[in-house]
């Protein structure tokens, strides 16, 4: 069944997609003379920019890149392994069994099983869209924020422990709404806003002073 489904989701992944115009991005914005989707305005364009000169993320054949498609469970593993994780993708890894054969995704997989950041139980829903509080905990996981015991709790919509340290790191600000501050997990999260998210766990990991011009995600 999982091996079924591992190539389902070779259709359906949005983060590996080889870009083949403009895949190393030499300006800070992109425009639509990158990507025919992308104007230089959108909030996103610094967060994108970066991540696709470190080569983390890339557009599609077509010239598009997509900012608001929304990822499954295995483009977001895929994402935050080579933003958390990208040494351990230099090595050659012992396939998990569990993985049941070899697939393009099978070292990321097994090293977030391996670290602890997914379950197995996760194998069984990769072509599933996931929300932006799955996300977070994700993240929150990769980042080994758990023994953090003292964080903010800003959100109307979700006290969850992740969603909450995610916003005391700096990693995500939620949107303010009539004084009130939401995070919106249930909200099926999108390439733009997985690229943000990503931006902002590298600066947390390098202390960069970099913050997003996009006052909300």
């Amino acid at each position: 069944m999982f091996k079924r489904l591992l190539i389902m989701t070779v259709v359906l992944s949005l983060m590996v997609t080889p870009v083949y115009a403009g895949q190393f991005v030499e300006t800070d914005i992109l425009s639509q003379e990158t990507f025919s989707d992308i104007n230089e305005g959108d909030w996103f364009v610094e967060d994108i920019s970066f991540m696709m000169r470190s080569g983390i993320i890339n557009g599609y054949p077509d010239g598009t890149f997509r900012p608001h498609a929304k990822l499954t469970y295995l483009d977001a593993i895929v994402l935050l392994i080579k933003t958390a994780e990208p040494d351990l993708l230099q090595f050659e890894l012992e396939t998990d069994p569990s993985l049941g054969g070899k697939h393009w995704a099978t070292k990321h997989l097994e090293i977030a099983l391996r670290l602890w950041i997914i379950e197995e139980k996760h194998l069984e829903i990769l072509d599933k869209e996931i929300t932006r509080l799955e996300f977070a905990n994700l993240i929150d996981a990769a980042a080994n924020f758990g023994g953090i015991n003292q964080y903010l709790e800003p959100f109307s919509d979700t006290n969850d422990v992740a969603a909450n340290i995610l916003y005391s790191e700096g990693i995500t600000k939620g949107v303010e709404v009539d004084g009130k501050i939401y995070f919106y997990p249930n909200k099926t999260l999108s390439r733009a806003e997985a690229a943000t998210f990503m931006r902002r766990l590298k600066d947390v990991h390098v202390s960069s002073e970099y913050v997003s011009d996009y006052d909300g995600i």
